[in-house]
């Protein structure tokens, strides 16, 4: 076992905590920027289809059904009259991906 004089040792453990710290700040300061960002993102694309509710509800449609498919997006049904409207919205950007009308 070689020994190493404990300046040495310091030097050795001050370059080593120097570089660990050098190295991962920037890339933690990104992550909990980006994170930040991405939530909101996220909560944004989650209500997506609160706005669409809302916005059929101002036209004057009932909602009768909101249900998440097989593929976790998320449907939602509504009637005017006789007829009858199905909205599928992603969840994961929050895009509308079908609107059908039937019995127009």
């Amino acid at each position: 076992m070689v020994k190493v004089k404990p300046t040495r040792r310091k030097w050795a453990w001050a370059l080593a905590v120097a570089c660990l710290m050098a190295c991962s700040t920037p890339s933690a300061l990104q992550a909990q920027s980006g994170n930040t960002t991405w939530s909101t993102a996220q909560r944004d694309q989650r209500n997506a289809y609160i706005q669409t509710i809302n916005m059929l509800d101002a036209d004057g449609y009932r909602i009768t059904r909101v249900d998440r498919t097989f593929l976790n997006r998320i449907m939602v049904q509504a009637t005017k009259g006789q007829i009858r409207r199905e909205i599928v919205i992603s969840q994961a950007t929050g895009m509308v991906l079908r609107d059908v009308i039937f019995g127009e």
